[in-house]
């Protein structure tokens, strides 16, 4: 059985976060609420929709201002025709559920009752199978719905189901709180309320559709706006303290900066000049109007990308602890579009190992030196890989497979470079490391394939297979032996033999 190895094994070159967030409950923050105001409502009540949507009741407002005024409008994307919505028709008539299903999921439509209508005219049997192939195994208690009934279950299956809460962060009473303490409780709540919502709502409002989840985020941090400024117009001593919570919450979500930004300019205290970007979204909206406007053809292969791009923005802005809110939002990974192609597996492996060869060129003994440019773009590009392959299997359920056949041609192609970092991403993507383990196959010639990442004895096995038959290198090992003994450790690596 191979060593399995954990996340710390093959740790990214990564520069020092700009968030200071806080990981940890709301209900854990050390404020004082208000027993009438601190139970949240479930979600947003059913009697609000996106078309005529009203803001919520709350904390008066004390400042007449247009704060969020340009993001409560959908922003304006040019573009000479929506092309997507001509193209989700056929799409909603076909039998692939898969492209189906993220039709549904992003709504790349403006009438949310478009599918709903071409959906009631597929046969009752097609809705049927439909419904069978979203629910978990073993569910067959939906097949007798009504017609009508499928086809609201079939939208309503692929559809995320979000849950709003309310702002629920309130100024404490005593003012011996340290400005970064309320800084970071209010940057917690601002995530909280922004990780509510999906990445599906951010293409859709990008793109220039109304968006609830959007308003309804947008409108909370109003209420930010609107709570410090009624306790500043309370308690005008502590303005001071105000100010450097600004300061504080400068890297945090920018929403929040902005909100306790704008009240302190109100009140003639801040900077006129110093405000941030006309659009505080714009990190998420601008890289997604430019996939569509230059999108990957045909249209299934761009939904794709949008689902694997759901998963990278999961991990990224709702998962991790700590976010970068300075840098736009990847949505061109390299090897993405390769990699959803799902053209012939020795043709992606070809098109790895044609890049590969490049980056690799001129590299030698003295790339190992500490710091050294070439070898952590080397890494760097190496993880690159590795996470869009394990977004790719999380999105796309049938591409596992896919890969395994790709990392059998890496294997004889010698690029073990691409092909660990292709087998640590499919790993990384499975709930347990079954995948790697080579008895978990019939077929004896993927075996070497995935023994090439067992750690064991600074993978031993690797290091054996790149002595016999070399290649492209699987870096890892090499910088260990590097740090471990010198340059003589890896002074047969070089030079690297070629293709």
């Amino acid at each position: 059985m191979a060593h399995t190895q954990s996340n710390e094994d093959f740790a990214p070159v990564q520069n020092s976060s700009l968030l200071c967030f806080y990981d940890g409950s709301r209900q854990d923050q050390n404020i004082l609420v208000p027993s009438t105001t601190s139970q949240r409502s479930g979600s947003i009540p059913s009697a609000f929709h996106e078309a005529g949507w009203a803001p919520i009741a709350g904390t008066q407002s004390f400042k007449s201002v247009t704060l969020f005024d340009t993001e409560l409008t959908p922003p304006q994307f040019q573009v000479s025709y929506r092309w997507w919505e001509e193209e989700a028709l056929p799409i909603l008539w076909a039998f692939n559920i898969g492209d189906i299903k993220r039709i549904l999921q992003f709504r790349l439509y403006d009438d949310d009752e478009f599918p709903r209508k071409v959906l009631q005219h597929r046969n009752t049997a097609t809705l049927t199978e439909f419904v069978c192939s979203l629910l978990p195994a073993g569910r067959a208690d939906l097949v007798d719905l009504a017609h009508h009934e499928k086809v609201d279950e079939v939208i309503s299956l692929c559809q995320p189901n979000n849950i709003q809460s309310p702002w629920n962060w309130f100024p404490s009473y005593f003012n011996d709180v340290h400005p970064a303490t309320i800084a970071l409780q209010i940057n917690v709540e601002s995530v909280f309320q922004f990780k509510a919502v999906p990445f599906e709502d951010w293409v859709r409002y990008a793109i220039g559709y109304p968006t609830m989840s959007v308003v309804w985020l947008l409108e909370q941090h109003r209420e930010l706006y609107n709570i410090v400024c009624a306790h500043l117009d309370r308690h005008p001593e502590v303005e001071y303290i105000y100010v450097e919570v600004e300061k504080h919450l400068r890297p945090c979500c920018p929403l929040a900066h902005c909100s306790v930004l704008q009240c302190l300019k109100d009140r003639g205290i801040a900077n006129l000049d110093e405000k941030p970007d006309q659009h505080v979204a714009n990190f998420l909206i601008e890289p997604i109007q430019a996939l569509f406007k230059s999108p990957s053809r045909p249209f299934a292969k761009f939904l794709k990308k949008l689902s694997v791009l759901s998963i990278r923005f999961a991990r990224e802005y709702h998962e991790a602890v700590e976010i970068d809110w300075t840098s736009p939002f990847e949505a061109g990974p390299p090897h993405l579009d390769e990699l959803v192609e799902l053209s012939p597996a020795t043709t992606l492996a070809r098109q790895l190992t044609y890049f590969d060869e490049r980056k690799f060129a001129g590299f030698s003994v003295q790339n190992f030196e500490e710091d050294d440019a070439k070898l952590q773009v080397l890494v760097n590009n190496w993880h690159l890989l590795s996470i869009s392959v394990a977004d790719c299997c999380m999105a796309l359920p049938e591409i596992p497979h896919y890969f395994k056949d790709c990392v059998k041609t890496l294997f004889n192609l010698r690029n073990y470079y691409s092909a660990t970092a292709m087998l640590h991403g499919v790993q990384q993507a499975q709930d347990t490391p079954y995948i790697l383990d080579p008895f978990s196959t019939n077929d004896p010639s993927i075996d070497p394939c995935f023994s090439l990442l067992d750690s064991t004895n600074n993978y031993a096995t690797y290091r054996k297979f790149m002595e016999e038959t070399p290649g492209l290198p699987f870096l890892h090992p090499h910088i260990t032996e590097y740090y471990a003994q010198g340059q003589k450790a890896i002074a047969g690596l070089f030079p690297l033999s070629a293709l």
